[in-house]
């Protein structure tokens, strides 16, 4: 099974083999500096930038060249089978695609089409969800019709799944006890900078963890005495929600109203990053970029806009470009300077 494009070495296989499928996201400062924001267990966004950039290739054929790729799913699923290899060094022969058990209709064509990409390789695939599997031990069993099922490898695509496993899975559920917590993440990768001697490839914004909301508070207002602005997150949160955007003193105590249901959570509380702002048409809109790489490489990336332009409503509705909050995709062209 060829691994394009790129060929691992595998002497650098243990830096990704927990986590082989990245989905990472950055903001871009005013002065175009890339600020990275947090990283995702279960990256959402790849097919629709495989079936984004596959109707630019068909459609319009003189920006061919500025795409960086469009095959996506062909090489996710190139990638997992020379993940299995690099894990099990056999065939692989069974594998499954898991999806939420009251998933969006938006997931179906990924998962038809993984479906479809691995058994044109050979592999017997089925997609299902918690009601079809069960774990003995630290095998997770499938039932397949009237039968019972061992898969080889375990592509996960919703967040809630068995940890333990002795099977080959993409991403493992415990990749979740880094990615679940955003103030462990950011201490991760801020000791991983200082690995590197502090290389200027990302920068981090100032992070401060918080045990409770009135904690969260308090660092806020020490954060505003030398910032413009300050940004609180629950620290176990996702998709965008419950994130508060605070820009003067005046502002705390009303946005903390909307804090108040996760009274007893944790937070991380963070600088607010003066974004770069996109022009498109007449408005302006702030953006973050999703960024993916596949067994430690860099394979393509894509913008994604919040709904409303800046500075039109309040601001957690322009500043938050989560696609389960409305977002939307915007591709990225590249120049040749890129390969």
């Amino acid at each position: 099974m060829a691994w394009s494009p790129y060929e691992l070495d595998t002497r650098s296989f243990g830096k990704v083999m927990n986590y082989p499928f990245a989905g990472l996201d950055f903001l871009l400062d005013e002065d175009l500096n890339l600020v990275f924001i947090e990283a995702n267990a279960v990256p959402g966004g790849l097919f629709v930038m495989h079936h984004a950039n596959r109707l630019i290739y068909e459609l319009a054929p003189s920006l061919r060249h500025l795409l960086f790729r469009y095959n996506y799913m062909d090489l996710f699923v190139d990638m997992c089978y020379k993940y299995y290899l690099l894990m099990r060094n056999m065939p692989l022969t069974r594998a499954i695609v898991t999806t939420p058990l009251n998933g969006s209709p938006i997931l179906i064509p990924e998962h038809m089409s993984l479906v479809r990409k691995f058994r044109q390789r050979g592999v017997e695939t089925y997609i299902v969800d918690r009601r079809q599997y069960h774990v003995r031990g630290n095998k997770l069993y499938v039932g397949i019709g009237s039968k019972v099922w061992v898969p080889d490898i375990i592509v996960r695509r919703n967040t809630m799944f068995p940890k333990n496993l002795g099977q080959v899975v993409v991403n493992m559920s415990e990749v979740g006890i880094i990615t679940g917590s955003k103030y462990r993440t950011y201490r991760i990768v801020r000791n991983y900078k200082k690995k590197m001697g502090g290389k200027d490839t990302f920068r981090l914004p100032k992070s401060y963890f918080a045990r409770n909301l009135n904690e969260a508070l308090s660092k806020a207002e020490e954060i505003l005495e030398n910032h413009d602005g300050v940004v609180i997150k629950p620290n176990k949160g996702e998709g965008g929600r419950d994130i508060v955007f605070i820009r003067k003193l005046s502002e705390l105590e009303e946005k903390a109203r909307n804090l108040r249901k996760r009274e007893s959570s944790t937070f991380i509380v963070q600088e607010m990053i003066n974004s770069y702002r996109l022009r498109l048409g007449r408005e302006k809109y702030l953006f973050d970029i999703r960024v993916y790489a596949f067994l430690g490489n860099f394979i393509g990336c894509h913008i994604r806009l919040p709904k409303i332009p800046f500075g039109k409503g309040n601001i957690e509705s322009w500043a938050i470009s989560n696609i389960s909050r409305g977002g939307r995709y915007l591709p990225v062209f590249f120049d040749s300077s890129i390969y």
